[in-house]
């Protein structure tokens, strides 16, 4: 009696009617069973096959399915080894692009036998890709390890247009940043007037600032990770002629193509801090994932400011501290006209937590805030003529000028969760050390 679900047969059919080769016999029922290669189940299922036929089935010297790929994969292998061979990485993953012809030619086979058990062909060729690639950097004294989710590199082996390409992943630095000078940029800030591109005007440079807090961090991150380029993520940013100081404003730099993913950030620290100390500093660099990018730029620390402003008349102290009182709390402010060129044209609602003012001189303060993030504090005492009272010149009926601004602190940390995610704890350990001063 004969036994319908005995593969058998089929298998005979398939061996005796086509030009197939073990590795391709095996993929066609590599969902039955685990723990062999496919050419180590296609070679036992020829085996049986020839068994119960009572004769010997020998390997064909050609394949009509894969069509020789299988034999020429080393030689794919020796060329991804030799692409990525200048870069440092510990996990990597394969892709690739096969013949549609080479699809097809499986195809044909699982419609005309009515196989349901086969492996995709394209994953199948990635894994050999895989474990061939790793077994040779191993026995070259490199371990390196198949990543699926985040691998450093990723070889696309094109078998349509004979060639490869790589990606590698990002490298992404988190860190703080204190700007100590004035009329610095965050990033680079293209000349106005030729947009970038150079003229008499930026003498050539492209640029309306000869320095930014981007072009101060990135060149020695990009020297020591040998990165193709950078992109600098800030979590907001201050005015140009904004100080920042305290911890610093967080960022993440994403090093680009790197070549060396460890680094030594110690040494960078050092190299960053000592290039240009009077401008740039930085602290708390740590490697991070591309998940903090995200965390970053979301991100809306409260922040602590201090402002000298003047005043066009001599006010008494008390008067001052009266004024100061009434901005406490829920402010609401139109977008000023200074930025309205790059932010919508609507009113805002922000928080302030806490202001206290000093005299410093006859017809100076001294000004510390904390406040919610997004706040325009310049406006906040000016009342420059988009703003939404209350406003402390129009109170005072007095022309107020902010003549120096500083972010004094943006108080928080980073946080890595298990899943790789990433929180901005906001705390307020920094605040009344900010307002000691003041009191």
């Amino acid at each position: 009696m004969n036994n319908r679900n005995d593969p058998i047969p089929k298998i005979l059919k398939i061996v005796t009617e086509n030009k197939i080769c073990d590795t391709c016999l095996g993929r066609l029922y590599g969902q039955l069973s685990h723990g062999l290669t496919n050419k180590e189940r296609g070679k036992s299922l020829r085996v049986t096959a020839g068994l119960a036929a009572n004769k010997g089935i020998k390997e064909p010297e050609t394949c009509d399915v894969c069509e020789g790929l299988h034999s020429n994969l080393d030689k794919w292998v020796e060329k991804a080894i030799e692409k990525v061979k200048n870069y440092e990485f510990h996990s990597f993953l394969f892709g690739n692009r096969l013949e549609k012809r080479l699809i097809q030619n499986q195809i044909s086979i699982e419609k005309k036998y009515k196989l349901e058990n086969s492996e995709n062909f394209s994953h199948s060729i990635n894994r050999l890709l895989g474990k061939h690639f790793r077994d040779e950097l191993e026995s070259r004294g490199l371990q390196v390890e198949a990543n699926f989710e985040t691998p450093d590199i990723t070889i696309l082996v094109d078998f349509r247009n004979q060639n490869i390409k790589t990606t590698v992943r990002s490298v992404y630095i988190y860190g703080r940043y204190l700007k100590l000078a004035r009329g610095i940029p965050q990033t680079i800030f293209p000349c106005p007037k030729c947009g970038g591109s150079g003229c008499e005007e930026c003498s050539y440079t492209g640029k309306a600032y000869p320095t930014s807090v981007e072009e101060i961090v990135s060149p020695p991150a990009q020297e020591l990770s040998r990165a193709g380029s950078t992109v600098f993520h800030g979590a907001g940013r201050e005015d140009i002629d904004v100080l920042c100081l305290g911890q610093g404003r967080p960022f993440v730099l994403e090093l680009e193509n790197p070549k060396i993913r460890k680094i030594n950030l110690y040494a960078l620290t050092e190299k960053i801090n000592e290039d240009d100390p009077k401008k740039v500093k930085v602290n708390e660099l740590k490697i991070v994932t591309k998940n903090a990018v995200q965390e970053i730029k979301a991100a809306k620390p409260d922040k602590i400011y201090r402002a000298v402003v003047k005043c066009d008349r001599e006010i008494t102290d008390g008067k001052l501290d009266s004024v100061l009182a009434t901005i406490e709390g829920r402010v609401f402010q139109r977008t000023p006209t200074r930025v309205a060129h790059r932010r919508a044209d609507k009113i805002r609602a922000r928080e302030v937590f806490k202001v206290k003012g000093k005299r410093i001189s006859k017809k100076r303060y001294q000004i510390i805030l904390w406040a919610e993030s997004g706040l325009y504090i310049k406006e906040l005492f000016t009342a420059g003529g988009n703003e939404i009272l209350p406003a402390p010149s129009e109170l005072l009926k007095a022309k107020l000028t902010v003549k120096e601004l500083d972010v004094l602190d943006i108080p928080g940390c980073l946080k890595e969760g298990s899943d790789q995610s990433y929180h901005f704890h906001q705390d307020e350990k920094n605040v009344e050390e900010a307002f000691a001063g003041i009191n």
